[in-house]
């Protein structure tokens, strides 16, 4: 019975990770697309590009599809001058960081 309960509690935290996900993919997107560069490049500020290098490795479709995110939907939004803006503003780490993007959401 435990394992039940346990099984739906993560089940339960999953979706809500997943939904809280796709909204900041979802404002990420819309920043990108609206080119507010002020506020990405604020934003990029904020994150150590690094860890997040890292934590990319660690994600799989596999793991995407746990979280709920529509990586079709991803994808249609997404053009290849959004990469490379992206890439751009990410800096020194931008062309592997994005790579490995591509590959998560491509391959």
């Amino acid at each position: 019975m435990k394992y039940d309960l346990d099984s739906k509690f993560v089940e339960r935290y999953m979706k809500q990770n997943g939904k809280q996900v796709n909204k900041k993919i979802d404002k990420a997107i819309e920043i990108l697309k609206n080119e507010d560069t002020e506020e990405l490049k604020k934003k990029l500020r904020n994150v150590d590009l690094e860890q997040l290098n890292k934590k990319i490795d660690e994600f799989d479709k596999s793991k995407l599809k746990e979280l709920n995110i529509d990586l079709d939907k991803v994808k249609s939004r997404l053009t290849q001058k959004d990469f490379e803006y992206m890439e751009k503003l990410l800096g020194k780490d931008g062309p592997e960081i994005m790579k490995k993007m591509k590959k998560m959401l491509f391959d």
